[in-house]
């Protein structure tokens, strides 16, 4: 990478433009951290920067190095493909954040995708209790035994045990097998209400 970036002949780098396809592949993190660093304090010297990566985390560390780049992703379409701009903000939410989002655009009817909302339970109370259950060895536990658990620390009351635990029976993997287009408001309005109740712990 060094000597792609300082060439041993001199060139016109303002004038050049620089073309790297994946140019991460087989790197550790702290090697993509420094190139990543290295092609950011470069995006000055060189006429354009195009970089192609199939890796979110170059993504990720350059829209920390806050370079001002453009970022497009290759979307397919039928038998060809486009190039298409995209909003990075979906690169700087951590994977909890993301799943969020998705769920409260489906309680909001903007989309019908409602896939995870018990894991996303699951982790959410992992997330919040994160200390306490490392203290009470439920880290790995099933979700039945973190409410529990909780309840019985005095983390949460008897009634918030009482919620998530509804939660948790109505949101158990084959409760909605044979789910149709009738129902879909109710799986939005219980969307909401999971939601709420886990955001107020």
């Amino acid at each position: 990478m060094n000597t792609l970036l300082n060439p041993p002949v001199q060139t016109d780098k303002e004038n050049t433009i620089l073309v790297l396809d994946d140019p991460v592949v087989s790197f550790d993190d702290s090697r993509i951290l420094v190139t990543c660093n290295k092609l950011a304090g470069l995006s000055n010297s060189f006429e354009q920067i195009i970089i192609m990566t199939h890796y979110k985390t170059v993504v990720r560390r350059l829209l920390k190095s806050r370079s001002g780049a453009v970022y497009v992703k290759i979307e397919k379409d039928g038998g060809g493909a486009r190039l298409e701009a995209f909003d990075t903000k979906d690169f700087q939410l951590s994977d909890h954040e993301r799943a969020y989002s998705e769920l409260a655009a489906f309680a909001n009817g903007d989309t019908n995708n409602h896939n995870g909302l018990r894991q996303f339970m699951d982790r959410h109370i992992s997330l919040v209790f994160q200390p306490k259950l490392i203290e009470l060895g439920k880290t790995d536990a099933m979700l039945s035994e973190k409410i529990s658990a909780l309840a019985d620390a005095n983390e949460i009351d008897t009634v918030t045990r009482s919620i998530l635990d509804g939660f948790r029976v109505t949101l158990n993997p084959d409760y909605h097998e044979d789910e149709d287009d009738t129902t879909i408001e109710d799986r939005r309005s219980l969307t909401r209400s999971v939601l709420e109740e886990l955001y107020k712990l």
